[in-house]
This record gives C-alpha cells, structure tokens and sequence, in this order.
C-alpha cells in the first residue's frame, strides 16, 4: 500500500478545483469559439466523449475536442486544423471541466482506454493510485518522443514518487513551454529555430493584451470610468496586429538567431518599440479611443518587451535543458548523503552529459519519499529493481563512504542481476576540482577489505595460458570481473559456471555481445549438484 502525504489528500483536490474552476472559465471563450470551428470543419458535435480508466481503476467519460472527422478521412485544411489543435493541444482544453466535476487533476499521469490499461503490468498499475492529470512529467519531459503513450508509464509512474505543492506548480509552468518548444522531426537546426519561435507569436500578442490593460487600469488615479473597456480591447487587438506585422520587416520569427540570444532581443526590441510608436502615432493623428493616455502606451510598450524577453529567457532555458538530457545514461545513486549530493552538483554543472541523475536509494527509512538535489528518495535495496523500471536506469553508482566490502559487493551483484551498469565514485581530489566527475567501472579491488596488491601477470599468465580454466559464481560481481581478467590470459577454455541465468546471460553480453547462452562454454549450474 502506498503511503499519501498531506498534500495528496489535502491539499491537491482543494488546489484543482480551485484552479480548475479559473481556468476552465477562463479559457471558456476560446474554447467555444474552437467548438464552432471544428463543428464547421469536422460536421460532428465537436466535444467527444472517451471512455478512460481512473483513479483505482474506476471509468469516466474523457473530454476533448473533435480534430479528426467520424470516419478518419481527413482532407486538405480539416487536416492542418486537427494538426494545428493537436499541435498546440488545444484539444484538450475541455478536460479542465473534467478536472472540475472531479474524475481528474491538473497535474498525474495521462488516462489510458481500457484496452491499454489492462495490458499493464502489476508494478505499472501503481499510476492508477491517483486520478489522471491533464498534463504530468511525460508531456514535460518526453513530449515528442515518438513514443506513444504505453511505452511511457514509467514515467508516469515516476509522478508518484515526486507528488508535491511546487511540483505541480513546476510541472504546470514547464508544460506551457513544451507546447512552445518545437522538438519533433529531423529538421535542420534553423527550421527548429524558426519553429519554435513562430510558436510565441501568440504569447508575443497576448502579451501586448495584457500590458495594455495593466498600464490602463492601473493608474495612480485609478478613474476607471472615464476609460472606455471597447476602447481598451480594440487597442489590443491593434496593438497585437501592429506588432505581427512589424515582425516580418525586422524577422523576429525568422529563426535566424536562437530564442534568447542578443541578436533576437535587439530584434524584439525594435519590433515592441516600432509597434508603441505606431500606437503612439495612430492615437495623435487619430484620438477615436477615449481615456487611454498616450504615457500608458509608452508604459505597456515596456511591459510588453520585458514579458517578451521573459517567455524567450525561459524557452531557452528549457530548450538548453531537454537537449542536456538528450543521450544521457539514467542514473540511480545508491547512498543518499553529502558525498552524492556532491556528485550530483558536479555532474549538473560538467560539460559532458553522459550521465542523468533520476533517484536515489538509501536504507534509512527516514529518507524515504523525501527529495534530496530536487531528487527523490524512493527506497532501499529492496526497492532498486521496482526503482529501475520506474525510472528507465541504465546503471547504478554505489556512493556510500566507508561501506564495507560485503554489503557493497551485495548491492553490486543485485544491481548487475537486473542489468545495470555499476559504477564507484571517482578519487575525492577529482570531486574537490569541480570537473565532471568520470564514474569509474567497478573492479575487484572495491571488494576487498585491503589495499590492492599488485600482481606479476607475467609469471600468473603461465599458469593459465593454453589451460583450461574454472570459474564457478561467474555470474556474480567478483566472478565477472575475474572471468574478463582471465579472457586476457588466452586460456585454452573458460568455463563460466553459475546458478543464475540471469548473471550468466549478462556476463556473456559483457563478453561476447550475445546472451543466448548457446555457447557450452557458460554452463547453468549448482557447483554442489553432483549428480551433474
């Protein structure tokens, strides 16, 4: 059973409903008007009704917008339009509603139909815990993957373990800028670019909206009744036009200069400060708006451009971010103290993004469901196979100052059963200069309970060059590591004996880059069987 923090039960219903109540009145206005197009485009009742499956596996109705005709045949336009929705997830607005009549939250894993949830797993079924969110980790972080949904439940799963007030909040606010970020494709990088910085044309112009209503109403003088609301909006809508078409003469949108740099700030610049001197000009020549000053559309022009070089900021901010994932190995730390945490800040602030922290282990219960470097701890060694499928390891770094050879070698072999790649942290002088650190593979000499002693391989190799050799617990850490010294050695054969299969399969993928175990060479066994 799965323990629930005060939040979970508390505070995360109270803080949907609350939230899902705004926006779903907020973005009620676009939502009809893209009700009309697509009833217009598609010729159905645009709002479809989903059967997907909820918390503790429980059905409801899911709620989205029709961008695909009845019978799948899409042509021309209607196509680019359901593309279009879909693209910026416009589709999905109508869910907010299903946030506030309470079959899901704003924040969990995405809802599945029941034909794909009863294809999980036991350990995937966890997800089913909580209600299904309109947005989570998998749209934030694997957004345009190429993977459909199912083959993403891991990180689904992952949420679980991450539930928090100001992870949601962060989950809420990055899913804005994986709309905005363009990822998908094998364009080049100019098209990226170009992409994703066509994607803030409509922050850019809702931007100008809200600036100019900011500088109108809030005045020092707060007369309100003297400003004309029509007047207002039209501004904006002006005001947002002025600034498209400003766009294609100073190719701010080009995508010739990645979101953020210099050269697209002096391009926005000119093109906010080209925009306010239209507006500032039309409203001299042509005063037709009643109660809006002329020092309002100075002050929104600055709004406006300091709104503008936040969205770019944070875009490229998120943009650096995913490619720094891009290729990195998932990495398990295994000791949840100030040495890993130190590992970790040397691994974020490193030039080389072969390694990516997801989660700690630790025996001390305490720890657990706790978050250490924006990580969580998620169990002990008990929990590091359920750890390994939740978060997609591929190895596991043992960081436990002073951990006697027994134990260590305990958790190497429990980690190389399941497949992961073990490392050791690197000498203490490399982690103090404040490089990368190189995670080091792990070797017989971390087992011991001594110093290394050093060994003539000349004199040794004459015992096992041309002879045949036996290895018996092959699988295990000492074992393989021993069995790779001795391939070294062009003995006659080696003979790798375990009990294992698993081990066995892996020591024969470390070796020989297969693991069908046809090779009579690995032999599956008990040493103590005699009958064999």
């Amino acid at each position: 059973m799965r323990f629930v923090m005060f939040y979970e039960r508390f505070g995360k219903p109270m803080f949907d409903r609350v939230v899902g109540i705004v926006l779903a009145l907020v973005t009620s206005p676009v939502l009809l008007a893209l009700m009309a197009v697509s009833f217009i485009a598609f010729r159905s009742w645009p709002i479809q009704r989903i059967e997907s499956v909820g918390r503790n596996n429980e059905h409801f109705m899911l709620y989205k917008l029709r961008t695909l005709d009845s019978d799948l045949a899409e042509r021309g336009r209607r196509r680019r339009l359901g593309t279009l929705l879909r693209e910026w997830s416009l589709d999905e607005f109508p869910q907010f509603w299903n946030v506030v009549f309470g079959s899901m939250s704003l924040v969990g894993p995405r809802p599945l139909s029941p034909e794909a949830a009863a294809e999980l797993e036991e350990w995937q079924q966890q997800r089913h815990t909580v209600k299904p969110g309109v947005t989570g980790i998998w749209q934030v972080e694997s957004r345009g993957d190429g993977r459909i949904l199912e083959y993403n439940t891991h990180i689904d799963v992952q949420y679980l373990d991450q539930i928090s007030f100001w992870g949601d909040i962060k989950i809420l606010l990055s899913s804005v800028f994986a709309v905005m970020r363009y990822h998908e494709g094998d364009d080049g990088e100019r098209e990226l670019t170009h992409k994703t910085l066509r994607r803030m044309i409509p922050f850019d112009v809702i931007a100008w909206a809200a600036a100019i209503m900011f500088a109108v109403y809030a005045r020092p003088t707060f007369v309100w009744p003297q400003i004309s609301l029509i007047g207002a909006i039209a501004t904006s809508i002006g005001a947002g036009l002025l600034h498209i078409g400003w766009s294609y003469f100073t190719g701010v949108y080009s995508g010739l200069h990645r979101p953020g740099s210099r050269e697209d700030a002096g391009r926005l610049a000119f093109t906010s400060g080209a925009t306010t001197a239209t507006l500032l000009l039309l409203f001299t020549l042509f005063p037709l708006v009643r109660g809006i000053p002329r020092s309002a559309l100075l002050a929104a022009g600055a709004y406006q451009l300091v709104a503008g070089y936040g969205i770019r900021f944070f875009t490229r901010a998120d943009i650096d971010f995913q490619r720094g994932q891009t290729g990195s190995k998932r990495l398990l730390i295994f000791g949840a103290n100030e040495l890993s945490f130190e590992t970790v800040r040397a691994l974020r602030r490193g030039e080389s993004n072969e390694w990516l922290p997801v989660a700690f282990l630790d025996e001390d219960e305490i720890l657990h469901r706790q978050r250490r470097m924006g990580l969580p701890v998620v169990g002990g060694l008990a929990g590091l196979e359920a750890a390994t499928r939740r978060y997609a390891a591929e190895a596991l770094l043992i960081s436990v100052p002073g951990l006697d050879s027994g134990t260590r070698s305990k958790v190497a072999d429990a980690a190389q059963a399941i497949g992961l790649d073990v490392r050791i942290l690197p000498d203490a002088a490399e982690m103090i200069d404040g490089v990368s650190p190189e995670l080091r593979q792990i070797s017989l000499s971390d087992f011991l309970a001594r110093d290394e002693i050093n060994l003539d391989l000349e004199a040794i190799s004459g015992y096992i060059t041309g002879k045949r050799v036996l290895v018996t617990g092959a699988g295990g850490s000492i074992g393989s590591v021993l069995c790779e010294v001795l391939a070294g050695f062009q003995p006659a054969e080696l003979i790798k004996l375990d009990h294992d299969e698993n081990a066995l399969q892996a020591l024969q993928l470390t070796l020989d880059g297969v693991g069908l175990l046809q090779d009579p060479s690995f032999v599956l066994g008990d040493i103590r069987d005699q009958s064999r």
